[in-house]
């Protein structure tokens, strides 16, 4: 019984790592298949070129260098679009192992108890959290076992990158 609750718990914890870091790892897969962006270290170079020159003293110079960077940042709008298009042919497949992964687990587990409560400390809720599996009352069915993994997971997540 507890032996299916953990289990039920690391699945959580891979799904919740899973879907949040699948897309971020997609997009960095992706830019370092297709290399770093030529356009965005040059940008950085003229905007810091452009902060030393004054329009009024130099305007020849400045819009030159205004019109070099509306074409750098047009350049880098596209390297993102294409790197944002490669990165979906990766995190689709993440996705659908993820989405396998959790029918799978639903399959198996559809009717097993995570654990069981006392029936006084679950009393207004305990045919529901007993539901899908039509245990008695008092069971914590692994759907609802998982949603709250998935739920502490996020939200511990949540509270560490916050306090960094």
């Amino acid at each position: 019984m507890y032996l299916s609750a953990c289990i039920c718990l690391l699945l959580a914890l891979v799904l919740e790592f899973g879907w949040r870091s699948a897309r971020s790892m997609s997009i960095w897969i992706a830019t370092v298949y297709s290399g770093p962006c030529q356009a965005r270290q040059e940008l950085a170079s003229v905007v810091s070129e452009l902060q030393t020159v004054s329009v009024q003293d130099d305007f020849v110079k400045h819009s030159k260098l205004k019109r070099r960077m509306a074409k750098l940042e047009e350049e880098s709008s596209q390297y993102g679009k294409l790197v944002l298009k490669r990165s979906l042919w990766l995190i689709v497949p993440i996705y659908s192992v993820l989405v396998m992964m959790s029918l799978g687990y639903a399959v198996v587990v559809r009717t097993a108890a995570a654990f069981h409560l006392p029936e006084s400390w679950v009393y207004p809720f305990g045919s529901l959290l007993a539901f899908p599996t039509s245990h008695e009352v008092g069971t914590v069915s692994m759907w609802w076992w998982l949603a709250a993994s998935r739920q502490v997971l996020y939200t511990a997540r949540k509270l560490v990158s916050a306090s960094r």
